[in-house]
């Protein structure tokens, strides 16, 4: 282009005529608008010797804001249904179980990917500062996210990825503890307040209780699945339970619902109301 000569910016989808001043190193334009006489600098892209031309690149740029656009509103439309779902087990706290269930931490179910992650670790002192680390960190985190099942049920939040349905998960409060479960015959959400505080004091609270078992959590979670799910996803996990029982209360053939219950002290707890009645409290760190 010539100075002087008459041409066309594209600037906020909108055309203007423009006279054409000088063009620097740093693909940058200088001119002058011709409708309000002002002149700036502006990117070379924008500027076009026609306004025929400058019309079809903007058309061209519409359409693609329109399409990125459209892509844009689906991912929104996904991420807001999976936050709706992450808001109905947030709130949801009773659950219906038939069969037998067990109670422990989600950690301990997932099982451990027996691979190892070909792309070099990103975190280390020497990668961590390489001009690629975002790539590969890109790469690294592909295959975790791929190949490593605790990911990819993000964190037992979503069993569902490892095709387990029947279950909730919640969060401990306290963070790793060590919780036993007792079978009473009186509803526990009548005696559990007034039993806690009563155990807390080494007193006897009168109340009918026998040992289920214990778990524990390493994650600072607690869930509760339906056993039969689990060994779907997990043929081995009734070996692992036979030999970490303190990881794992099992409650044979329970019929009724399951609850996620704090306490007036503020504390945690799993309790069962059906054909058999149990609670859980923590018993150790």
């Amino acid at each position: 282009m010539k100075k002087g000569q008459i041409c066309y910016i594209i600037d906020n989808n909108n055309i203007e005529p423009v006279t054409f001043i000088e063009e620097s190193t740093s693909n940058k334009v200088h001119v002058k608008n011709l409708n309000n006489e002002e002149d700036y600098w502006i990117a070379s892209y924008s500027v076009y010797g026609t306004k025929e031309e400058a019309c079809e690149k903007l058309l061209e740029w519409l359409e693609y804001d329109k399409q990125e656009a459209e892509e844009t509103i689906e991912n929104l439309k996904d991420e807001l249904a999976i936050i709706n779902e992450t808001i109905r087990k947030l709130k949801q706290k009773k659950m219906k179980f038939k069969g037998t269930i067990i109670i422990t931490d989600p950690c301990y179910i997932v099982k451990k990917c027996t691979e190892k992650n070909p792309n070099p670790l990103p975190f280390t002192i020497e990668n961590i500062k390489a001009p690629y680390v975002d790539e590969m960190r890109k790469q690294y985190n592909e295959w975790e996210d791929k190949h490593n099942d605790w990911i990819k049920c993000e964190y037992g939040q979503n069993m569902e990825a490892l095709g387990i349905s029947t279950y909730f998960t919640k969060d401990t409060i306290y963070g790793d503890w060590s919780c036993t479960t007792y079978e009473i015959t009186e509803n526990p959400y009548e005696v559990i307040d007034d039993f806690v505080e009563a155990s807390k004091k080494g007193e006897d609270y009168g109340v009918n209780c026998s040992k289920l078992g214990d778990f524990c959590a390493d994650a600072g979670l607690v869930s509760v699945f339906n056993l039969d799910e689990v060994r779907k996803y997990n043929p081995g996990i009734d070996e692992w339970i036979a030999a970490h029982n303190w990881c794992v209360t099992v409650v044979p053939d329970f019929e009724g619902e399951v609850d996620y219950y704090v306490d007036k002290q503020g504390a945690a707890h799993i309790i069962g109301v059906g054909n058999i009645n149990f609670f859980t409290d923590q018993t150790g760190l």
